[in-house]
């Protein structure tokens, strides 16, 4: 797990890798990758060549990242494991990650909860508005609950996939093409949501619309919808949202989604210890060069967004609250009704988050919107 200094930044970068990838598992029989699978005698990794598929763009912090990490882990390895990435949902959509991952049309998939709500039931608790304080906070729990709830470790395994990282994006903002000042300016919105976060906007009289995340800029510049959320701030830039949503507002409801880097799980089995020490060891720094990626491209999107005639906005408390007290416990109640349907304790499977959320204490929440509003 990260050290402090750089999990207070996390919350812009979205990224915090699990204890658990270091719990080497035994090894079984191979998956999917090309290259012999194993040690050799000498203890040299031997030769991966692996396929990652992301829907985010090559710019976006998680990606410049991820980057990072792919050509240190082929560095350390002599060029003995490489991995081939393909961005902006180039190989597989963006709701089609996780079945890639598991069927093995990819090695290994960022990909969002928010895609697979049946699959991942449990995950969509970090789409229940207010659930959690802040991104960081949700990331470091929810890779302390994949060593320590089998619930929520089963809900990757049954999939066929392995957790190897966390991203939480940056807590929810609402972007839109006019600006708004409270959560009634949403009446008649339509507006791209996901998860929960979608239940949220609807109570406010928002019609709601379904698209992925790289296709809502041509959605928006035609006209089709009249912005979006369930979208984090320091990813608008890779997706060039600010030229076209250029007012953003901070409604304060926290997270909205959990995303994970997951690998297929029979081929994760199948390696030796040196290769998956490899890999685990390649993601030591991804905070930090999360971080650094963020910082860089914040003040960008600021730029752009002010330059275009936008606007930046925090809602106060006491806009805050009016959205929550609308909202009440509706959506949660919602979620725990999945959760039961799927066979898990809602209640039990609360006190398990409470508790890991305690454990991480709060963390600072994303700076960079509110920097710009303050211009």
């Amino acid at each position: 797990m990260q050290s402090s200094p750089a999990i207070q930044r996390l919350f812009l970068a979205g990224a915090v890798t699990t204890s658990a990838v270091l719990a080497l598992a035994g090894c079984s029989s191979a998956g999917n990758a090309s290259g012999d699978v194993g040690g050799s005698s000498d203890g040299a990794v031997a030769p991966l060549s692996l396929k990652f598929t992301s829907y985010a763009s090559p710019t976006a912090p998680i990606s410049v990242a991820l980057q990072q990490s792919f050509d240190e882990l082929s560095t350390s390895t002599d060029d003995a494991v490489k991995v081939e990435p393909f961005w902006s949902a180039s190989l597989i959509s963006a709701p089609d990650g996780l079945a890639g991952a598991t069927d093995g049309r990819t090695d290994i998939a960022l990909i969002s909860a928010a895609y697979t709500p049946a699959e991942m039931p449990l995950s969509q608790v970090l789409g229940v508005p207010f659930i959690a304080p802040d991104s960081a906070s949700a990331s470091l729990a929810l890779a302390d609950l994949y060593e320590t709830s089998s619930a929520f470790q089963n809900e990757f395994h049954a999939n066929g996939v392995h957790l190897l990282a966390v991203i939480t994006p940056g807590e929810n903002t609402i972007a839109t093409t006019n600006p708004i000042e409270g959560p009634e300016d949403l009446d008649g919105l339509q507006l791209r949501a996901a998860g929960y976060t979608a239940n949220a906007v609807q109570a406010w009289g928002a019609n709601v619309q379904a698209l992925p995340a790289t296709d809502m800029y041509e959605s928006i510049e035609r006209g089709l919808i009249d912005g979006y959320t369930s979208f984090a701030y320091e990813n608008v830039a890779a997706f060039g949202l600010n030229e076209v949503a250029t007012n953003i507002v901070d409604p304060g409801t926290g997270p909205y989604i959990s995303s994970y880097i997951v690998i297929n799980k029979a081929l994760w089995d199948g390696f030796s210890d040196a290769q998956r020490e490899a890999i685990t060891a390649s993601y030591e720094n991804l905070a930090d060069w999360s971080s650094e990626a963020t910082l860089e491209v914040e003040a960008q999107i600021c730029d752009v967004l002010l330059d275009n005639g936008g606007s930046v906005t925090v809602w106060d408390e006491k806009t805050v609250e009016k959205f929550r007290d609308k909202i009440g416990d509706s959506i949660l109640k919602e979620w725990e009704a999945t959760a039961e349907a799927a066979g898990t304790d809602p209640e039990a499977f609360l006190d398990q988050l409470d508790a890991a959320l305690a454990g991480v204490g709060d963390h600072e929440r994303q700076t960079g919107l509110q920097e710009c509003a303050s211009r």
